[in-house]
């Protein structure tokens, strides 16, 4: 269940990335697996875009994993030389047994967590 948009947290800061300007929250995915989890991956990234209006971009090894099946994504990348220590690590909850719990990157997603750059890690899906 998404967080309700009055509860979510607009920040007047961005993050310039390549001369281009994204807000905070920004998230990311820390891709793994092979190309059934990496869409799943990309599928979460997106909603979560689309849910929470935050910035969403690929980590260039998520980029070029798609390249030659989707030559055609239009998700923006982070370029290889950002620096992902600038990133908060983020993940699931999963500590009950057979229940994840997503609230953890819900929670980022809506500016909860402040304005920051988070790298979703672990299987998001």
């Amino acid at each position: 269940m998404a967080i309700p948009s009055e509860l979510h947290i607009k920040y007047n800061k961005t993050i310039t990335i390549n001369e281009e300007n994204f807000s905070l929250p920004l998230l990311t995915v820390n891709s793994k697996g092979r190309l059934g989890n990496l869409i799943g991956e990309y599928a979460s990234l997106f909603a979560l875009g689309k849910l929470y209006n935050v910035s969403v971009l690929l980590l260039p090894e998520m980029k070029k994993s798609f390249s030659a099946t989707f030559p055609h994504i239009t998700m923006k990348v982070l370029p290889s030389d950002f620096d992902r220590k600038r990133c908060v690590g983020i993940s699931f909850d999963n500590s009950y047994k057979n229940i994840c719990n997503y609230s953890p990157i819900q929670l980022a997603a809506a500016g909860l967590f402040g304005p920051l750059c988070f790298i979703i890690r672990g299987i998001v899906f």
